[in-house]
């Protein structure tokens, strides 16, 4: 699932905008732009992709932190809004990435053994809610007692996107509990029904069985 961007045409989403006439494809955002020649014959397309390279890949995890703190217990489910980059393919090669909002890093842990984070904040939902500079996320609590939830963090690299009606969306985020322990999981399942699978520039399919531990 792609959008095709054709001879003539200017797509803008937030921060980001692709614009494309007979000779050039010129791509931008509040980072950077670049300006490719490109033949007009050329299939020029446009994907989701992680919101990890834009400035520039320096971490492959993602904080989103909640405007209002959670307060879970049992088996519950929310959405949360989250980032994601669009990535710029020129027939099947990736040419660059663009990002719709702006780009925040957030340190989670100690100075020696903490890990550099994408930041981000949201609202949390009871459904999926937001416009097209984001995508959504489900949060499927599985939490043992009951627990204050003020953020989560998550291996953003592996992350699968699914598309509906426009809209994107993540894989199903697992969220589970063990003593202060906290554990996102990267579950591969689509959050809604009859929604794409989203492939990469190359036609394969991401790797999605990961998870992350955080220390409550």
């Amino acid at each position: 699932m792609s959008i095709n961007v054709d001879v003539g045409s200017k797509i803008t989403v937030g921060l980001a905008t692709i614009a494309r006439d007979k000779n050039f494809l010129i791509i931008s955002d509040k980072y950077h732009e670049e300006r490719f020649v490109v033949d007009p014959n050329s299939k020029v397309n446009l994907k989701p992709t992680v919101p990890l390279n834009v400035p520039s890949r320096i971490t492959g995890y993602l904080m989103v932190e909640f405007k209002n703190p959670l307060v879970v217990s049992g088996e519950k489910s929310y959405w949360v809004n989250v980032p994601y980059e669009l990535k710029v393919i020129v027939n099947g090669n990736t040419v660059g990435y663009v990002t719709p909002v702006n780009v925040k890093y957030i340190l989670y842990g100690d100075i020696v053994d903490g890990i550099i984070c994408r930041y981000f904040k949201s609202e949390v939902y009871s459904e999926a809610k937001g416009d097209s500079t984001v995508a959504r996320a489900m949060l499927k609590f599985k939490i043992k007692g009951s627990k204050v939830i003020r953020r989560i963090v998550l291996p953003a690299e592996n992350v699968k996107f699914y598309v509906k009606d426009d809209i994107y969306y993540y894989e199903v985020l697992e969220v589970t509990s063990e003593g202060k322990i906290i554990t996102v999981t990267l579950t591969g399942n689509p959050p809604i029904k009859k929604a794409t699978m989203v492939r990469d520039g190359e036609g394969k399919l991401r790797a999605h069985k990961a998870s992350y531990e955080m220390l409550w």
